[in-house]
């Protein structure tokens, strides 16, 4: 009897998963039949050959165990920011620049000496030893445009010679992640299936269609406008105060949002207008861009996305010095001043291989 019910219950198991299984290939059919191409019938292959070939414990780490975030905080004489204590006063001789953006440009996914603002320093500083710049991260995770302009309200009372705008994707596409506790199983389980079947994020499409949460173009419409707007008032806050100011456009990896989820479309044709308008304001106030964007996408194949990437918009240690190299060069070209100051003025072309 007892080898009855084992038999019948590995039955049903092996028949829960079969059909769960016939239930994946056939969303992922008619998601590619609608769609019109086989990105739907190939989501997951970048998160399945993570699982495959890298280090697992790296894998769970990735999947939302993120680096603890430390806030900013102020006292009478100066800052602290991503471990490293500023005073408003900078010493004499320093040039000092400020960057402003979320997640990506806190680094939650690397130690802060591996952020992208820290290698960038390291760049721009002579390889004698003496330091020469200062490069202030004013990242804060999950800061939107609009809090972001609050942190530049208090970025104003360092002595800076240079701001750099870093952030997009926060305004318009929210993570897909539990975030309360990202050390539980269930939030790895969770990011797993997102990422990896496109059954799971289409029913979790329908149950944001049934409960209304789901965002629709005038919704993104309206956090286009607000996106834009509040990047100028950046860039006149810093044009009243004589600040220079450069805009970097934000690479981001769309491989990682399930193409079955309803964000997807409405994200990517936003995502481009967001990139138009930073070009638009851009030359309407007469600071320059970086567009990193197009540097990066262009100078790495397909298949090493995933060693710079951690999701969608996080980058690796490997695609934050990549991204820093970027912006070392467009500021050489813009700022060709940071060329008398620096001795790392030769540099190799940037990488993206796999090599060292």
């Amino acid at each position: 009897m007892i080898r009855l019910k084992i038999y019948a219950a590995g039955v049903g198991l092996v028949m829960a998963f079969a059909m769960l299984g016939m239930g994946e290939l056939a969303a992922r059919t008619i998601a590619s039949a609608i769609r019109g191409d086989l990105r739907p019938f190939c989501y997951g292959s970048v998160e399945l050959h993570r699982l495959l070939f890298e280090d697992k414990s790296e894998i769970l780490r990735k999947q939302g165990t993120f680096f603890s975030v430390v806030p900013a905080t102020y006292d009478s004489l100066g800052g602290a920011l991503r471990g490293r204590y500023f005073t408003f006063k900078k010493p004499p001789g320093r040039r000092r620049i400020l960057v402003f953006g979320g997640s990506a440009v806190y680094s939650v996914t690397t130690a802060g000496t591996k952020s992208f603002p820290a290698v960038l320093e390291h760049l721009l500083n002579a390889t004698d030893g003496s330091l020469q710049f200062e490069v202030l991260n004013m990242g804060e995770p999950g800061a939107n445009s609009e809090r972001i302009r609050q942190i530049q309200q208090d970025g104003f009372q360092f002595e800076h010679s240079l701001e750099l705008f870093y952030h997009l994707s926060n305004d318009f596409l929210a993570p897909a992640v539990i975030h309360s506790r990202p050390e539980l199983i269930v939030s790895k389980v969770y990011n797993s299936l997102y990422r990896m079947s496109v059954l799971f994020s289409s029913l979790q499409r329908l149950v944001m269609k049934f409960t209304k949460t789901e965002l629709n173009e005038e919704d993104v419409n309206r956090l286009y406008q607000r996106y834009r707007y509040n990047v100028e008032e950046m860039l006149k806050a810093c044009q009243e105060r004589n600040i220079p100011a450069v805009i970097i456009k934000q690479p981001l990896d769309l491989s990682y949002i399930s193409t079955t989820d309803s964000r997807y479309r409405i994200f990517v044709n936003v995502y481009r207008k967001a990139l138009a308008a930073l070009d638009e304001l851009a030359g309407q106030y007469g600071v320059g861009i970086i567009d990193a964007t197009t540097i990066l996408h262009t100078s790495t194949p397909w298949e090493l996305s995933h060693e710079i990437f951690y999701d969608h918009v996080h980058l690796t240690e490997k695609g934050n010095a990549i991204v820093a190299e970027i912006v070392y060069r467009g500021l050489l070209d813009l700022q060709p001043e940071f060329s008398k100051m620096s001795s790392l003025k030769v540099m190799s072309p940037v990488r993206t291989d796999a090599s060292p």
